[in-house]
């Protein structure tokens, strides 16, 4: 059958590790990804992600895809996977995709979700939302948030190098609640390197005034690396899905 393609889908909780891209230190999510699949295929695989999670971020969604000359069902790529990796990490999905398939390239839609503890110091959400302590004007914070949407020059919002694209486009921002959770969806082709953290940090200080909309405004307007100094903690932030366009799947039967 020769070498064939593979989209795979994967869940992580990234507290304990050092972020998805690799590291000689081995504490990746990236790392403990090669290191199953080359237990599994008894030869060294590298896999190519979406993106990039920084250290502490989580994923519900994150993909990657790799090559091998191994044929299994889907299923079975799955358990096997799984079975060389920690607890925190799961797969969901493995399928075959077209030889021109990329995992960073090919999507189109990513959306990630920030989410706050209104009532903070709660130990059983410390892993996964910022804990507010004190009162948040939401509803400025949703007016603030329309200062992002549309294509902008994010220089100011992120740490990515300079000879990146520092222009993005944010389609959606959504803010819904459950209980005492305040979650925050972005929507958009692509972020930078720490640009939905600063632009959470940016709507958490509006919404505790202690910014206000014209100074976020300014800050985004200056195009000036180091002029935000607001950034959401990691913990609190997730890579839900990324959309794709429609790829060849084989069907059940044969694989």
């Amino acid at each position: 059958m020769g070498t064939v393609r593979y989209k795979a889908t994967v869940s992580y909780d990234g507290y304990a590790y050092d972020g998805w891209q690799s590291q000689p230190n081995g504490n990746t999510i990236q790392d403990k990804i090669e290191y199953a699949l080359s237990k599994l295929c008894n030869r060294q695989i590298r896999i190519v992600g979406a993106g990039r999670t920084d250290a502490g971020v989580h994923a519900k969604g994150m993909v990657f895809h790799f090559d091998s000359e191994l044929t299994l069902p889907s299923w079975k790529w799955k358990m096997g996977i799984n079975t060389y990796l920690p607890h925190d990490i799961a797969i969901q999905d493995v399928c075959i995709v077209d030889d021109d398939f990329h995992a960073r390239f090919g999507s189109k839609i990513k959306h990630y979700r920030y989410t706050i503890d209104l009532d903070g110091n709660n130990p059983f959400t410390y892993r996964y939302a910022y804990q507010n302590r004190f009162p948040l004007d939401i509803d400025l914070m949703k007016q603030a948030s329309l200062i992002y949407l549309g294509e902008h020059d994010f220089t100011s919002m992120n740490s990515s190098p300079l000879e990146t694209n520092q222009i993005k486009r944010v389609d959606k921002i959504e803010f819904s609640q459950e209980e005492n959770l305040l979650y925050i969806d972005f929507y958009g082709p692509g972020f930078l390197r720490f640009m939905v953290r600063m632009m959470a940090g940016c709507l958490i200080e509006v919404g505790h005034h202690r910014s206000s909309i014209d100074e976020i405004q300014a800050i985004l307007d200056s195009k000036e690396r180091g002029s935000c100094h607001y950034k959401a903690v990691a913990n609190g932030l997730c890579l839900v899905s990324i959309v794709y366009d429609t790829c060849k799947h084989e069907t059940n039967e044969n694989f």
